[in-house]
């Protein structure tokens, strides 16, 4: 049964091929039975279809079936829930959010971004360019602020707006913070100031003063800096700008590898977030 893993898993698949009504779906597994080979669906329209067993070749089927809309054949999801203490695989504070408006046309745009940015990347080795002076870098040693700067005047709107707080989320009023448990509130605490202390975030601070038009609804929630640099370093760009050149490459690794494990355990888990919803499809 599934109930002996730590983790949960979640299907997708056509109701057809099953004999119900309606088409595409979603609903948790809970258990496997071996002699049967059936599969026992915990269907999440309860009022509709209460928890059945289904032959496990027939739920292949029924996740093989392309959707109507992508054209693509449905799967699984492996999830385990978030223990909030820094660990590798879990957001302490930030976490990845689609919202409503969030349509196929924002994911394009995201998913064109980073691979314009590993293109170029890949296009600048290849002709074998070095280090490039920029002249905004280069005046007074500015070269981590004018990437940082460049980074949030270039990322799209809708990768910002992708991003927020477990707080915000859980519309945990930040007054009432006090009220959640003391761990977590330590937890969150430590985060914050080990972020502060970063290399890049002074560079966020003046960024963010830059391109205040384009981060306020980011600067106004609690934390937004803090989210801001978590982003910066979290996003899968290896070189934004050739002007900033290996420099930056150097200062950005080694801002994330200098930080304290909790910091680097939540860039990974936010880095994974972005790059299983946005890593470039080779057709876009």
């Amino acid at each position: 049964a599934s109930s002996l893993s730590s983790y949960f898993l979640i299907i997708s698949y056509s109701r057809e091929p099953l004999g119900q009504t309606g088409d595409g779906h979603f609903s948790p597994v809970a258990a496997y039975h071996e002699e049967s080979d059936m599969v026992l669906i915990m269907d999440t329209a309860r009022f509709k279809y209460p928890p059945h067993w289904v032959p496990l070749p027939l739920l292949v089927k029924a996740m093989q079936k392309a959707d109507k809309q992508t054209g693509q054949p449905r799967g699984y999801m492996k999830l385990r829930r978030a223990s909030g203490d820094g660990s590798p695989s879990s957001s302490v504070l930030f976490v990845m959010t689609l919202r409503k408006d969030f349509d196929e046309s924002a994911l394009r745009d995201i998913r064109r971004f980073f691979a314009s940015v590993k293109a170029e990347k890949i296009r600048k080795e290849d002709e074998s360019v070095g280090t490039v002076a920029c002249a905004t870098c280069s005046n007074d040693g500015l070269e981590l602020s004018a990437y940082v700067s460049c980074f949030f005047s270039a990322v799209p709107s809708e990768l910002l707006n992708a991003v927020s707080t477990v707080v915000h989320e859980f519309r945990v009023d930040p007054d009432d913070f006090d009220n959640v448990r003391p761990k977590y509130q330590e937890t969150v605490s430590e985060l914050l100031t080990d972020i502060r202390v970063l290399p890049v975030f002074p560079h966020v601070e003046v960024a963010a003063q830059k391109q205040e038009h384009r981060l306020g609804s980011i600067l106004k929630a609690k934390h937004g800096l803090e989210l801001l640099t978590v982003l910066l370093l979290a996003s899968p760009v290896e070189d934004l700008s050739s002007d900033c050149g290996s420099r930056v490459d150097r200062v950005m690794r080694e801002s994330e590898e200098g930080a304290s494990e909790i910091v680097r355990n939540e860039i990974k888990a936010l880095r994974n977030q972005l790059w299983t919803v946005f890593r470039p499809r080779t057709t876009e």
